[in-house]
């Protein structure tokens, strides 16, 4: 049988259990005895199982055959699910992420070593078999206490869905009329079920031949919970061990895989289809193409003042649009798919630099272009590891600072217009400023005039500068100033920015803002003399008529004063260095733009209105000019380059 056919999807299905086995072990670790989650690693584990074997990777088929093992010992209660036992697991899910991976060219790597792994699984393993070994020792001592006509009973009911219980109860040694407080723990009971047996007998009990203990075997609905607090509200029981007897006669109620694989099977079968990547993007450039025949034609019926075709163009517009717009949803995937892939690193970061770290995700149901969400990955892994490295303290320094042992760190994601802006949070140490400073001036970023002139937020984006760390040595961690330039440069890359707030002594915020796609963006289109330029409305806050008189200079810098504060005014003119083939004019259009946390004028000569533009790059020989982030066609089948605001501020 030909398996090539199928080495793409049983790839695609892989990797989701590996997801759903990483996820699902930290809940655990969390939660012990949470038996939703082992019954759904148990299924994950036995699904990639039976399809690994079904594709003859034996490796991987051997190495989910043992996790599957271990879980069942947790399934039915054999075993505890510690944190070296979830290590151990978690230890085999990475090995599994390897073969797989190495399965894509259709064979397993030979060199990939899973017999430790194994070694490791059985050891934890053994602790249960021994549990096991002393529950079934337990069953044949339940066997032997209990009369055939009582077993044949208790057997019969638990197989109705009731429970069995065996109750060891001891009177206090001073109590009067014993043989009273035993008629009362009875008539209790058989509010609660029926009691199949007792040790002493009941005319042993009635008479009063024990001394202060004796046992009752009931059949009930109710939980040993329930049993105890009845039986010790009563006076002179001095103690109550409730002992559950289904699971020692080998009624235990653990799911039916198959019957739990038949329903998740169904679960997941749904009114869709897995479509490739690259017929999505093919179907956007195609779409893309039409958005600017549309924009085309809208011009020229301007221009013949045609009716017919006027009516024609709008009908084609509004299609169009509604076209547009179900593939920009198609496009759309939540970024939860990025975002699950973080617990994991934390947990491992946290425990290698010793630190307590309550980690949070809130949002990972924000929807992102495919694209983009492809590439957030690795500025986000650099955030989480500098917020986990350099912001959280160690338990001991938080105490004495008066804060939980255990430090919050928070990702989140969230819509604005359209953008979407994701953010790091932690509730550490702070940045300090004026210690970006020194370290800037000491690796001759900046000169200590430049350093003394910088407010903090200048300071923050020296961090963002190639090369530069705040670390005082070099760990497996940080200290070699690869970290969040990566994250500028990305992001930027990506049409997006970058912003930080931080409160020395109470923490960090990193955002990160993102369009929501990149292939269509709405624009507001300027002319800067005789040049037309498109700024992306996700960063234009407001525009204003001036006279040019009315702006101010604040050393030596043109300003202006907008809602109560003063802003920076930057001349497009002088920042694009446009040919001055038209004389400057009283009246000046200025387009104020977020710039991080702050607004920032731009000055141009004219604003020609929105416009939804088709993002063009510029090729591989100006893709990185200063400013321009890329270009569009525009209805008269002229250029417009779209401004990179943050690259000219």
């Amino acid at each position: 049988m030909e398996m090539s056919q199928y080495l793409e999807i049983f790839m695609e299905e892989a990797k989701e259990h590996i997801q759903a086995l990483n996820d699902g072990l930290l809940r655990l670790e969390q939660n012990p005895t949470d038996g939703d989650v082992v019954g759904e690693l148990f299924r994950s584990a036995h699904t990639l199982k039976g399809m690994s074997a079904t594709m003859g990777f034996t490796k991987t088929a051997e190495l989910t055959h043992r996790m599957e093992s271990s879980l069942d010992l947790v399934r039915q209660d054999l075993l505890t699910p510690n944190s070296a036992f979830i290590t151990a697991l978690l230890h085999a899910v990475d090995t599994l992420e390897d073969l797989v991976e190495s399965a894509s060219s259709g064979q397993e790597d030979a060199s990939i070593d899973i017999e430790h792994i194994i070694a490791a699984l059985q050891q934890q393993g053994d602790k249960g078999e021994l549990v096991q070994e002393s529950q079934q020792e337990a069953a044949a001592t339940v066997a032997n206490e209990l009369s055939k006509p009582a077993l044949t009973v208790l057997r019969a009911a638990t197989d109705q869905g009731l429970h069995g219980y065996r109750l060891d109860i001891r009177l206090a040694p001073d109590a009067l009329l014993k043989s009273a407080r035993a008629y009362m723990v009875f008539q209790r009971l058989e509010q609660q079920g029926e009691i199949i047996q007792s040790e002493p007998s009941v005319p042993d009990l009635e008479a009063e031949r024990f001394k202060d203990r004796f046992s009752v075997w009931v059949i009930s609905g109710s939980t040993s919970a329930q049993l105890q607090e009845e039986i010790e509200n009563i006076s002179d029981v001095r103690s109550v061990v409730v002992s559950p007897l289904d699971d020692l006669l080998g009624n235990g109620s653990a799911p039916d895989s198959n019957h739990d694989l038949a329903n998740a099977t169904r679960l997941r079968t749904g009114k869709s289809v897995r479509v490739d990547i690259a017929r999505l993007d093919r179907l956007m450039n195609l779409v893309s193409e039409l958005v600017i025949t549309r924009t085309r034609l809208t011009q020229i019926s301007k221009d013949l003042d045609n009716q017919a075709l006027a009516d024609t163009t709008a009908t084609l517009n509004r299609v169009l649009l509604e076209l547009q717009d179900e593939v920009m949803q198609v496009r759309m995937v939540a970024v939860e798919q990025v975002f699950s892939r973080f617990p994991r690193m934390i947990r491992d970061l946290s425990q290698q630099l010793g630190k307590e770290v309550d980690f949070q995700i809130t949002g990972q149901e924000t929807e992102l272009d495919r694209t983009i969400v492809d590439e957030i990955g690795d500025p986000l892994v650099h955030l989480l590891r500098n917020a986990i490295d350099h912001g959280v303290e160690h338990a001991d320094v938080r105490q004495e600072l008066g804060k939980p042992a255990k430090a919050a760190v928070l990702l989140s994601a969230y819509h604005r217009g359209d953008s979407v802006f994701i953010e790091v949070q932690d509730d550490g140490r702070g940045i300090d400023a004026a210690k970006i400073k020194q370290k800037a001036v000491q690796r001759g970023l900046i000169t200590s005039q430049d350093a003394s002139a910088l407010d903090n937020e200048a300071a923050y984006k020296l961090l963002f500068q190639p090369g530069f760390s705040m670390a005082e040595q070099v760990t497996d961690v940080s200290g070699r100033g690869v970290g969040l330039d990566v994250v500028a440069s990305k992001i930027a890359s990506l049409g997006g920015r970058t912003s930080v707030h931080s409160e020395l002594g109470q923490g960090s915020v990193f955002t990160i803002i993102l369009p929501l796609t990149l292939a269509i963006m709405a624009t507001l289109q300027v002319k800067v003399g005789s040049e037309r330029y498109a700024i992306p409305l996700s960063v234009v806050d407001q525009t204003a008529l001036l006279k040019r008189s009315a702006l101010d200079m604040v050393e030596h810098r043109l300003a202006m004063s907008y809602r109560g504060q003063t802003i920076p005014v930057i001349d497009l003119r002088r920042a694009l260095a446009v040919p001055n083939g038209s004389p400057a004019v009283e009246d000046v259009y200025v387009v104020v733009v977020y710039r991080g946390r702050r607004l920032i004028g731009l000055m141009v000569d004219e604003l020609l209105g929105q416009e939804e533009v088709v993002v063009k790059p510029l090729g591989r020989f100006v893709d990185r000019s200063p400013g321009i982030s890329g270009a569009t066609i525009l209805g008269d089948g002229s250029i417009a380059l779209i401004l990179d605001v943050m690259s000219i501020v």
